[in-house]
């Protein structure tokens, strides 16, 4: 997990120094954002590549359907993530303008890295003898399992608070 985010963070400080030369009191932050945004793409994927070895696909193919299948929704969640900081890069405040550009393409960057490496490093490390642990089911709680039921009530009852919280 560690090897590809930080092969797309080393990618994005490239950028930022093409694109700026150097970061401001606000990009400098950009590092620790990624690391906590971009650890999900990998951890949604290894979470499914372990749970498909769980069920007794091939390492090959619990690969090939962890990314064809989860691999699109983190497609879609860094595309999400990407567009929300880029609409930052078109603010007239300079600052916010380079964060939201240098955040976009480490976005980017983190993503293409995980799709790219990320199976590789999976394959390699099962052909070195690594086995993926198994997979604990938790057991959903009561809370949880009433939301569906309950969704109007919630509903009503949040669109009732906002207006009381606005005030």
């Amino acid at each position: 997990l560690l090897i590809p985010l930080a092969t797309g963070l080393v990618v994005m400080a490239g950028f930022a120094g093409v694109a700026y030369g150097s970061l401001n009191m606000i990009t400098a932050f950009i590092g620790a954002i990624l690391l906590g945004l971009g650890i999900d793409h990998g951890l949604h994927l290894v979470g499914r590549y372990r749970a498909l070895r769980a069920e007794g696909d091939p390492a090959a193919q619990a690969i090939e359907r962890a990314f064809s299948h989860t691999g699109r929704a983190v497609l879609v969640a860094a595309v999400t993530t990407t567009v929300g900081f880029a609409g930052l890069a078109v603010s007239e405040f300079k600052a916010f303008r380079e964060f939201g550009a240098i955040a976009a393409a480490g976005m980017l960057a983190v993503v293409a890295a995980d799709a790219l490496l990320l199976p590789a490093l999976l394959g390699l490390a099962e052909r070195m003898g690594w086995r993926p642990g198994a997979i604990r089911v938790q057991r959903v709680g009561e809370i949880p399992r009433a939301m569906p039921r309950l969704a109007w009530p919630i509903l009503l009852v949040t669109a009732l608070a906002v207006p009381f919280l606005v005030v």
